[in-house]
């Protein structure tokens, strides 16, 4: 009797990726009871385009992650505002990858480069580095953290990329898995613009384990590299999407620092990141970590991580393999850690794909210097701890109130920690609280503008008309183009008498957002109180155009229904 493969080497390619399936989902058993944080209101719950979505060829004009933005959009509709099915989908969106990188490095360290020496050990080898990514506690923000899908999809795509890559040069199917990592790489475009140097990492990747030069794997696989290439187009295109109806408001952020002060701060983000991959603790939702302003604070960093590089420089000479593991840290960090300045100079997301490399280095320092049941043993204590920090670290994303009171305790007097404990409150009618921790945010960064903008939305709640009109005025001498802000104080001027002040309010929200539904509606109400009955009835007509389903604008079509009779 003949068999196509031998007992043992069946066993393993099923029964592997079971394993690491089955460890993956013991470890994220607890994610699924996690809420909607931060930024999930904005870009999921109060998105526009998520909660009544457009046909899905507009996607393209009207979001620069569409493909993340249209697995909200099926989210929403099969569930809502349930948080449940998000989860599921982000988890899955993890355990794909981790199998996806099981299968890469399983095969890689079965190419003729490295089969001699890992060959008999590749499928543990390749387990233990999926395994120990999948549940290290460092991927939760990844994973938990709903709207971070955009970093865990795109990771999905870039490890299917180099996968399809690593197929396409060992298969009689070439040309098939070629269009595969193509695909794979336009859909991690459209995920997230960090995929822009998936095109050089495959290429890298050719270069070590297959072809020996960039010329070779650019002849080899003329039209891969033609259509990755071309794929970066895409990624161009949707940068410079216009931001989209979810991104209205100017949010809790704070301004970007400048190209140097970013480009200073990094290297001690980096060697943050690092220290965090081998040592999760402790853990932060969200740092606003501060620019680096002095010269220890930028030399010895940057020394440390430009030793780093060039260490990897030379390894890609020596040891091409080991090199390759440490250019595709460099690579998969360097759109957001390096000198394009985000707002936001450190998150705990970014290793996600980086730290695929940073296990694989220890896995393979452990076999050079465990073998047999010790590595076992190391191996399984490893992924114990790693799994039971992440679900420890899970329990966190359960609600708002702990996660924002995690960053408070490890992040005292944290602006964001404090202004969205504040939106909780508010959220839960409980006003005077939210009052308290608005006005210690703005204690913190007085001249915040949404923060002004918060505290007054509760003072008018709580009919303290005055200090509201004074905060949404400080609100709008710092950011004017605020059209929020100016419908928001016109409320409060009605609410007190000034008629003309809120209607000119609301004529500059509707300047500035001309499709601003709430603004038309309370237009209309100032318009018919003053007696400008037809004015009145065409804003009404116009919010019901475009709130044609709300069940605020109830009162709206009845004002129409009385006005045209």
């Amino acid at each position: 009797m003949a068999f196509s493969e031998p007992p043992r080497r069946r066993i393993n390619a099923l029964g592997l990726p079971v394993l690491l399936v089955g460890i993956g989902l013991w470890a994220y058993h607890n994610s699924f009871r996690g809420a909607f944080l931060f930024d999930d209101h904005r870009h999921i719950l109060n998105n526009v385009n998520v909660r009544e979505p457009s046909p899905p060829w507009a996607c393209l004009a009207e979001s620069a992650r569409p493909i993340v933005d249209c697995s909200f959009t099926l989210n929403y509709a099969l569930a809502g505002a349930q948080p449940f099915t998000y989860h599921a989908v982000n988890l899955a969106i993890h355990l794909l990858a981790g199998l996806l990188l099981f299968g890469l490095v399983r095969r890689t360290l079965e190419t003729s480069r490295l089969a001699t020496r890992f060959g008999k050990s590749a499928p543990w080898l390749a387990l233990a580095t999926a395994l120990l990514w999948v549940v290290h506690p460092l991927q939760t923000q990844s994973v938990t953290y709903i709207v971070q899908r955009a970093e865990s999809l795109m990771g999905l795509c870039y490890v299917a990329t180099i996968y399809c890559l690593c197929r396409s040069a060992t298969s009689s199917s070439a040309r098939r898995w070629e269009a595969l990592a193509v695909l794979a790489c336009g859909a991690g475009m459209a995920s997230k613009l960090d995929m822009m140097t998936a095109p050089l990492t495959a290429l890298l990747y050719d270069r070590v384990f297959f072809s020996g030069s960039v010329r070779q794997a650019l002849r080899k696989r003329p039209l891969l590299y033609l259509g990755l290439f071309a794929s970066m187009g895409l990624g161009m295109y949707l940068a410079i999407v216009p931001i989209g109806k979810s991104l209205l408001l100017p949010g809790l952020r704070l301004s970007p620092p400048t190209i140097l002060g970013y480009a200073g701060t990094q290297p001690q983000i980096i060697l943050h990141y690092l220290k965090l991959s081998l040592w999760p603790h402790p853990l932060v939702f969200d740092y606003l970590w501060p620019v680096a302003t002095t010269i220890n604070a930028i030399l010895w960093p940057s020394l440390a991580v430009g030793a780093l590089g060039l260490a990897a420089l030379w390894a890609l000479r020596r040891r091409p393999p080991v090199g390759f593991l440490g250019a595709w840290v460099f690579l998969t960090l360097a759109p957001s850690s390096s000198v394009l300045p985000i707002a936001d100079l450190a998150v705990e997301h970014r290793m996600y794909l980086a730290l695929a490399a940073v296990m694989m280095l220890l896995v393979l320092a452990g076999y050079s210097c465990f073998r047999g049941k010790i590595a076992l043993v190391v191996l399984v204590g490893l992924a114990a701890i790693y799994g039971t920090l992440t679900i420890r670290r899970n329990a966190d994303y359960a609600s708002e109130w702990r996660m924002w009171n995690d960053v408070l305790t490890k992040r005292p007097n944290h602006f964001r920690a404090l202004s969205s404990l504040g939106d909780l409150m508010r959220r839960e009618g409980r006003l005077d609280e939210a009052v308290a921790y608005y006005t210690q945010a703005l204690r913190v960064i007085p001249d915040h503008p949404e923060a002004h903008f918060n505290l007054g939305f509760v003072l008018i709640r709580q009919r303290n008309l005055a200090e509201a009109i004074e905060h949404y005025r400080r609100a709008l001498e710092l950011y004017p183009e605020y059209p929020e802000a100016h419908n928001n104080l016109g409320i409060a001027l009605k609410a007190s008498g000034k008629l003309d002040e809120a209607m000119a309010q609301y004529r500059e929200a509707l300047r500035l957002r001309p499709d601003y539904a709430d603004a038309h509606f309370n237009a209309a109400n100032v318009l018919f109180e003053q007696g400008k009955i037809e004015e009145a009835k065409r804003e009404y007509e116009t919010t019901l155009s475009l709130q044609p389903a709300y069940a605020q604008y109830r009162e709206a079509k009845q004002m129409v229904a009385v006005l045209s009779r």
